[in-house]
């Protein structure tokens, strides 16, 4: 049981066995900002959210959580729906992340900051 849903966490893209959580890189607020700095367009510069643009509230989230969305935006696989503008532009959006050092640094930084 604990392999499959090992497994199914992998398929997901929210755990990869070749970095153990104590092998994960420390958190960099700074580099966790700079990252986010487009998203708080939407999302607000505290991550609380705007209901006006259907950005939902993004702090205290689980950083895996997140970490697997925005892989999910930035490979495709969520926001491509044709129906979904918001999801398109997200995607869009997802895309400026420029690797998977930027997607752990705004999800570490989302996860450290308060719930609104």
């Amino acid at each position: 049981m604990i392999r499959l849903l090992a497994l199914a966490a992998f398929l997901a893209g929210s755990w990869s066995p070749l970095m153990q959580a104590e092998d994960a890189p420390a958190c960099s607020e700074s580099a966790g900002q700079e990252a986010y700095f487009p998203c708080s367009s939407c999302h607000g510069q505290s991550g609380s959210g705007n209901e006006a643009f259907g950005s939902p509230a993004l702090a205290g989230l689980a950083g895996d959580y997140l970490a697997a969305q925005l892989r999910a935006f930035r490979l495709g696989r969520r926001g491509t729906h044709p129906e979904d503008a918001s999801g398109r532009q997200m995607a869009f959006l997802a895309s400026s992340l420029r690797d998977d050092q930027d997607i752990a640094a705004v999800s570490c930084y989302l996860a450290g900051l308060a719930p609104a």
